[in-house]
């Protein structure tokens, strides 16, 4: 029971627990401690990307069906003025993360939105001037697809690793248009994320 008059060792308790349940609540460093962990990227996006945040609305419409080991995506080329105009639906320099299980069958579609050709493949380095795997791409990819129009093209996820999503045309994957594809084990789940 605290002094009815308020005293100052009454206050000073108080003052006491305030303190330790301000330390309390913010976590140890050996536990877990939700303001030192990474945000999620559906919790990073929501801050840092244009209104089509669902990954699974347009303009990507990432849709994966385990059923039959398929996932489908829509890649817009020059998507707004992000970069200049050199992205990929809004993004670049590797922001937009595709995760795919290896051995799934992969579809995407490439619409370039810009006044310059450009194209989709996947690739493994920057300096690559084809695709890293057998269909993998626009066609034409070096130069590229005119402005207006829309490919499909197919490809069986293999080979794990860290790819890039990139345009082939000269001098655009170096101006940043880019993003990451990562062909992961046959038992993870694909994804689609934007990092901050």
């Amino acid at each position: 029971m605290w002094p009815a008059d308020g005293g100052t060792s009454g206050k000073a308790a108080l003052t006491a627990l305030a303190a330790f349940a301000l330390v309390a609540c913010a976590g140890s460093t050996g536990g877990s401690d939700a303001t030192a962990a990474p945000r999620s990227a559906a919790a990073a996006t929501s801050a840092s990307t244009p209104p089509s945040l669902d990954v699974s609305a347009p303009p990507l419409s990432f849709r994966a069906d385990s059923a039959t080991r398929s996932v489908t995506f829509h890649l817009v080329a020059a998507h707004g003025q992000a970069n200049s105009g050199f992205n990929f639906n809004g993004y670049d320099g590797g922001r937009l993360a595709i995760t795919v299980p290896e051995g799934w069958m992969v579809s995407v579609t490439c619409e370039n939105r810009g006044p310059l050709n450009h194209s989709c493949a996947i690739v493994r380095r920057s300096t690559d001037s084809e695709p890293a795997i057998l269909g993998a791409s626009s066609p034409s990819p070096i130069s590229g697809q005119p402005a207006g129009t829309t490919t499909t093209f197919q490809f069986t996820a293999q080979g794990r690793g860290t790819y890039r999503i990139a345009c082939l045309v000269p001098g655009h994957e170096q101006a940043g248009m880019w993003d990451t594809f990562t062909i992961a084990g046959a038992g993870s789940r694909p994804t689609a994320m934007v990092e901050t």
